[in-house]
C-alpha cells in the first residue's frame, strides 16, 4: 500500500492510496487498484470539478501511510493523523462523464472521479508539533505509531526535527500517555541533527531514517539510510537511491521497503535515472 496527493493541474482531485498484490503465488501478482481518500468537509468557493454532497477529496499532503489492526493512518502535514477503515470501502459509478464529478448527487448516485473506489476518513489526530509530519509506521514491537517531522537540512539548521512514539492499543486507538520523543543526531547536516527526515521504522532502541537532501552526495544521490541508537551522537548511514521516502518492515521474510518519490529521469541531473519506484532491501544487512 502507498499513497500519493495530487498537484498540479490535478490538485483539486485530493490524495489517494494505491492497493498492490505483491504475492509472486496470486494469480492477481502485481495488479494493482487506486482508492480516493475522502472526507465530510466539503470545499468552498470556485472549483474546477462539479462537487455535490456528503463527500469531498482530501487535498492533504499524504506523506505516508500506516496500516494496523484494519486500520490506515496517514500522515497529514500540520493536522497530525488521519484515520482510515478498510472495512469501509465504497465502491462508485464510473465510466463516461464521471471523471469531473465528486459526491453524491440528489439522485443518490457516487462518483469520485472515475475512480472505482472511494475510503472515507473515520477521523484524525490532531497532535501538537505535527508541523511538518512526514511519515508515518507502525514500530516492530506492533504498539506503536511512531511519526518523524520533515526539515529541508541546512536551510532549516536552527530547528530541531523530532520523532515521536505513539502508544497504540489494540483496538487501534492512539494513547495520550507514554508518548516517546527522540532527537536523532547526523552529522551530515550543519546542526548535527537528522533534517530531511522522509521515513522512520522502529525496533529496541534504534530508528532507522530515510533522510533526503544531504549536503554530501553518494553515487548520485542525496538520500541516505541513517540508523540511529538512542544516545548515541551520531547515525551509521548507507547510500540510499534519489528520493526515498517511507520505510515499512516486512518482518515475515525481513524486507526493509521504500519508494522514491519522483517522475522518471526527475533526478537526472544527479546521475538517477529511473525514479519512483518501490524497492525492497535485506533488512539484516542495515542492523
Amino acid at each position: 500500500m502507498v499513497s500519493w496527493y495530487a498537484k498540479d493541474a490535478a490538485e483539486s482531485k485530493g490524495s489517494r492510496i494505491t492497493l498492490i498484490d505483491i504475492s509472486p503465488s496470486s494469480s492477481t501478482y502485481l495488479t494493482y487498484r487506486h482508492i480516493l481518500l475522502v472526507q465530510p468537509t466539503l470545499p468552498t468557493g470556485t472549483l474546477d470539478y462539479t462537487q455535490y454532497g456528503t463527500y469531498a477529496p482530501l487535498n492533504v499532503h499524504a506523506g505516508g501511510v500506516a496500516y494496523f489492526n484494519g486500520k490506515i493512518y496517514l500522515s497529514s502535514t500540520s493536522l497530525g493523523l488521519r484515520v482510515f477503515d478498510l472495512d469501509k470501502i465504497i465502491e462508485v459509478s464510473t465510466g463516461t462523464g464521471t471523471d469531473n464529478k465528486c459526491g453524491k448527487d440528489a439522485s443518490g448516485n457516487l462518483y469520485a472521479f472515475n475512480y472505482r473506489y472511494i475510503l472515507p476518513q473515520i477521523g484524525y489526530y490532531k497532535i501538537n508539533e505535527a508541523d511538518p509530519f512526514s511519515t508515518v509506521q507502525v514500530n516492530y514491537e506492533n504498539n506503536q505509531l511512531w511519526t518523524g517531522q520533515y526539515y529541508a537540512g541546512s536551510a532549516d539548521a536552527s530547528i530541531v526535527p523530532k520523532i515521536f512514539g505513539f502508544p497504540i492499543n489494540t483496538s487501534g486507538e492512539l494513547q495520550n500517555s507514554g508518548i516517546q520523543t527522540v532527537i536523532p543526531k547526523n552529522s551530515l547536516f550543519t546542526s548535527d541533527h537528522a533534517h530531511g527526515i522522509q521515513g522512520v521504522f522502529r525496533k529496541g532502541n534504534r530508528t532507522w531514517l530515510s533522510c533526503t537532501g544531504s549536503p554530501s552526495e553518494s553515487y548520485g544521490s542525496t538520500a541516505r539510510l541513517a540508523r540511529y541508537t538512542d544516545g548515541d551522537t551520531n547515525t551509521v548511514r548507507y547510500r540510499w537511491p534519489y528520493g526515498a521516502e517511507s520505510l515499512y518492515l516486512e518482518a515475515q521474510y525481513g524486507y526493509l521497503w521504500s519508494l522514491t518519490e519522483f517522475e522518471p529521469n526527475a533526478g537526472a541531473q544527479n546521475g538517477s535515472q529511473v525514479n519512483r519506484c518501490i524497492f525492497a532491501v535485506d533488512f539484516s544487512k542495515y542492523e
